[in-house]
């Protein structure tokens, strides 16, 4: 059972599998709408902020790159008067790498400011604790191979056992397994591995107040 507004912490592999795809009607923008609507308080750890802006212009640097080379094929057969008749010059900006990344940080922002989420900062890491789970190889920590990539993952799930303990109800969406096993099952704890998974739950919660509304239409 969950009530509103409903709080969200959303993992960067979330970010990562929707292809920053921002757009009307995607998944990410039903998500921001959810929280427009006040069915969702977002909560994100600084550690994920900061990791999805790094990603996001990773990524505009490999399309700058492509498109480097694109317009590198291009001019072998034609010349930069015939692309700026045909008016493709003002595409130029596509391949100016320092600008490619500015917007793409910009969409990141922007999208953000959407989801007016509460940022949980370092300092409310329990250091002592996530040292003992790497020397227990408990989760995140079981899979020794990846142990230094695992380390942001572990301070990710400790901000949010601190700020929620046992007291309210969190919702956990991430598509790594290992993270979802180190934040646990508690019972105050919801966890998903997609964002169509935290629709579902969403969706099945309103349909069974609508039940329950209709039985007691129908009573009186």
């Amino acid at each position: 059972k969950i009530k509103y507004p409903l709080y969200v912490t959303i993992d960067s592999n979330i970010f990562i599998a929707n292809k920053y795809d921002f757009s009307n009607e995607s998944a990410l923008d039903i998500f921001a709408k959810y929280v427009a609507s006040g069915k969702i308080r977002i909560v994100l750890s600084d550690i994920v902020v900061r990791e999805v802006e790094k990603h996001i212009q990773m990524e505009s640097d490999k399309i700058c790159g492509k498109l480097r080379g694109l317009r590198a094929e291009i001019l072998k057969t034609a010349s930069e008067g015939l692309l700026k008749q045909i008016g493709f010059n003002d595409l130029q900006w596509l391949v100016d790498k320092d600008l490619c990344r500015e917007k793409s940080r910009k969409t990141w922002i922007d999208y953000l400011a959407r989801l007016k989420p509460e940022i949980l900062d370092v300092k409310c890491i329990d250091v002592g604790k996530i040292v003992d789970d790497y020397f227990e190889v408990n989760p995140p920590f079981e899979n020794s191979e990846k142990k230094r990539k695992e380390f942001p993952d572990a301070f990710i799930v400790n901000q949010i056992q601190n700020r929620f303990k046992d007291k309210e109800t969190v919702v956990i969406v991430s598509s790594d397994k290992g993270f979802l096993n180190s934040s646990g099952e508690t019972g105050n704890f919801i966890l998903c591995s997609a964002l169509s998974e935290l629709f579902d739950l969403i969706n099945r919660h309103d349909l069974q107040y609508i039940d329950i509304a209709n039985e007691i239409n129908e009573k009186f």
